[in-house]
């Protein structure tokens, strides 16, 4: 029966992969030609699509197969079923134009089966200049802008071989006085297929409804009729709905070798956006003594990340883990992106 279930699941996403291929495509204006569907920036809440964590970011974003930490809640929510006892993950990164990312979790096993984990991810920039056409230099006032997300994920294993992970999040756009808000769900799948170590994972992100802006800014007063002299009535500009950028992640992974010191492990994900053109990622992990960790990657179809690498520190005694990993990216035009996390396990 639970096998029976395992399969369903799959099946129940590559269903919803056929529905994202035909929503993520428009035909441009005045088309009727199949040929013409092309992909357009329609999407809101990007940094939904931003990666979570040094070790993931280092490997290109080939992560959704193989990750079994708390930064999983990002990459397939199926692989938090594989953290054992109590542990705490924290992950900052600084970004170009004073942007930063900053995400924090924290998870608890219910049982040898079952884990909940509760997550806080922020991404923005404060003391932004306010500038206008006749000010371009800035008028001396600034303003802030803070997106963020917060959720729940339950996950845990239907088999030995099957897991599975749910998220559900609260997302919120603010820039000056003006948010938009909505409630966003992940559902992901992990299996072990038990051959050569081979591990496959599907996961599907920010299933929701449209947001719209709303806030003090919008409001105005304007004449009724231009020229009229009754006096101007109170009014308020009106914004138009977006959705949150829909994405699938498909991903093959395994641990290639091992003897009694040295490891190496490789993956290969598939990423496709409602909002962008696909991307198809490329990484491996190579572990000294499970102590020592060096990791790289490749970003294929992006318009600024490629080429990626990073290491990793890991401390266990049997009663307390804890690592260490450092990432950066290197970016066409906007220099280099670095990430630091630190993950600790107690009672494991």
């Amino acid at each position: 029966m639970k096998r029976i279930l395992s399969f369903g699941f799959v099946g129940l996403l590559f269903g919803a992969v056929s529905a994202l291929a035909v929503e993520s495509q428009t035909v441009p204006r005045g088309s009727s030609n199949p040929d013409d569907f092309v992909k357009v920036g329609g999407a809101g809440s990007g940094f939904l699509k931003i990666g979570i964590g040094a070790r993931g970011a280092a490997m290109g974003g080939a992560h959704g197969a193989l990750v079994n930490d708390l930064s999983a809640i990002h990459w397939n929510p199926a692989g938090v079923a594989q953290v054992n006892g109590v542990s705490a993950y924290a992950s900052t990164s600084p970004y170009f134009a004073d942007f930063a990312q900053n995400f924090a979790a924290m998870s608890y096993a219910i049982n040898d089966q079952f884990v909940i984990a509760g997550h806080f991810n922020t991404f923005g920039a404060t003391g932004i200049p306010i500038t206008t056409l006749l000010d371009d230099q800035g008028t001396g006032a600034t303003y802030d802008i803070a997106d963020m997300s917060f959720g729940v994920t339950f996950a845990g294993y239907l088999t030995e071989q099957f897991a599975f992970g749910i998220t559900s999040k609260f997302v919120r756009n603010a820039f000056a006085t003006l948010g938009a808000t909505n409630v966003a769900f992940d559902v992901g799948t992990q299996y072990d297929t038990e051959l050569y170590g081979l591990k496959i994972g599907f996961s599907i992100h920010n299933l929701g409804g449209q947001m719209q802006y709303t806030g003090s800014d919008l409001a105005t007063t304007d004449e009724i009729i231009i020229g009229d002299f009754r006096a101007p009535i109170d009014a308020e500009y009106l914004t138009y709905p977006y959705s949150m950028p829909l994405t699938f992640r498909a991903g093959v992974g395994a641990e290639v070798w091992r003897d009694d010191v040295h490891a190496l492990s490789a993956e290969a994900d598939f990423i496709t956006f409602a909002d962008t053109p696909e991307q198809a990622a490329f990484g491996a992990e190579y572990a000294y003594d499970d102590l020592f960790f060096l990791r790289t990657g490749y970003l294929l179809n992006h318009d600024q990340l490629g080429f990626s690498w990073g290491v990793g520190f890991n401390y266990a005694t049997g009663n307390f883990d804890a690592g260490l990993d450092y990432s950066m990216d290197m970016t066409d035009n906007l220099g280099l992106i670095h990430r630091l996390n630190v993950d600790i396990l107690l009672d494991n």
